[in-house]
């Protein structure tokens, strides 16, 4: 495969970011510190999608070859091949709904587009004053949104390179913050048959902060009222600190150990994963897929104060028109109970 001055302007760019995120990244925690924990927002983008990589246990950063690439490593989707469609629904603990849905269209033989939309919704909750501890009788609402574009390409017959820019918003009754990030990633498939390794850097962006009527109050001194005294409320602007984005450094390995079977396949992974609020996790996985039908999978989630066991199997069908698949993952969250999710993936 030619190396065109395009190709090879994209992964110098995309080879750049990496090294940027990475250099960030190591400016967080490391070696078991938990110093930065809670130092950074949009904690939803650390929430993985895909019920098939999750019941991999999210060992996903060298696998990447489904529409969930667009989350793990967008590299991943240079080598989908036709139009893939996914849509993902995870039933998060204390009843927040997390959805993901990706589409990834080829445009040439080497170059391919992907969307993608993450959404965290937590419902409903009453709003409490100190005047009305017990609820005012109104509600709020707590969503957080990313939307995502993304741009891969396969550099050589065994190089990929992917890149999304991404709009962030996070809403907190009439308060938003929004912003702008990155990811970058590149897969490599080995000479060894079925071997691949991925590295991706995700969340790469500047700072954000909340804007909106509620930081506007009216101040009142609850001491000279409460002694009788008679005072002009003030109004008052609330300051809102800016947050970083959870930058995220994924490096995995995935191995096809029937690699070369024409109707299974036994795909084992594990991916390393350094965040700049938080110590570096360890996540492991394997999948079987009997017949090109029925898939099993099992993982396991290291150093995570809840996470660990995950679970989940996979049903495929197909038609003239499409290919398409069925997914199911469990993950135990210990004291804070289990994660359902459910995913169906097209291939057209």
């Amino acid at each position: 495969m030619k190396i065109t001055k395009m190709k090879y302007a994209f992964s110098i760019m995309v080879l750049a970011m990496m090294s940027v995120g990475l250099l960030y990244s190591q400016s967080g925690t490391s070696g078991g510190s938990f110093e930065k924990a809670g130092s950074t927002g949009s904690q939803f983008l650390k929430i993985g999608v895909g019920s098939r990589a999750m019941g991999m246990g999210g060992a996903f950063g060298g696998v990447s070859n489904d529409i969930t690439a667009l989350y793990y490593n967008p590299a991943g989707i240079a080598r989908l091949g036709g139009t893939n469609l996914g849509v993902e629904y995870n039933e998060w603990f204390a009843d927040m709904k997390h959805s993901f849905v990706g589409l990834s269209i080829p445009i040439s033989t080497d170059y391919t587009l992907g969307v993608s939309v993450l959404m965290l919704d937590a419902g409903s909750m009453e709003i409490t004053t100190i005047e009305q501890p017990e609820g005012t009788g109104s509600t709020f609402s707590v969503t957080d949104l990313a939307v995502g574009v993304t741009f891969a390409a396969n550099i050589t017959d065994q190089f990929s390179f992917g890149m999304t820019m991404k709009y962030i918003e996070n809403n907190i009754f009439d308060l938003t913050a929004s912003g702008f990030a990155f990811d970058a990633g590149t897969i490599y498939e080995a000479a060894i048959q079925g071997l691949k390794i991925g590295f991706a850097v995700s969340n790469l962006g500047g700072e954000s902060d909340f804007t909106g009527q509620s930081l506007t109050v009216l101040y009142t001194n609850l001491d000279e009222r409460d002694a009788g005294i008679t005072s002009r409320p003030l109004n008052a602007t609330l300051n809102s600190t800016p947050y970083s984005l959870p930058l995220s450094f994924r490096g995995g390995v995935s191995y096809d150990v029937m690699a070369g079977m024409a109707d299974q396949s036994l795909v084992v992974a594990a991916d390393f994963i350094h965040l700049s609020d938080n110590p570096e996790k360890f996540n492991m996985g394997a999948e079987y897929v009997w017949n090109n039908l029925f898939a099993v999978r099992g993982g396991y989630q290291m150093r995570y104060n809840e996470f660990g066991l995950t679970f989940g199997t996979g049903i495929n069908f197909e038609n003239e028109s499409f290919r398409g698949s069925f997914d199911y993952a469990y993950a135990d969250l210990g004291i804070l109970g289990a994660a359902n999710r459910i995913g169906f993936r097209f291939k057209f």
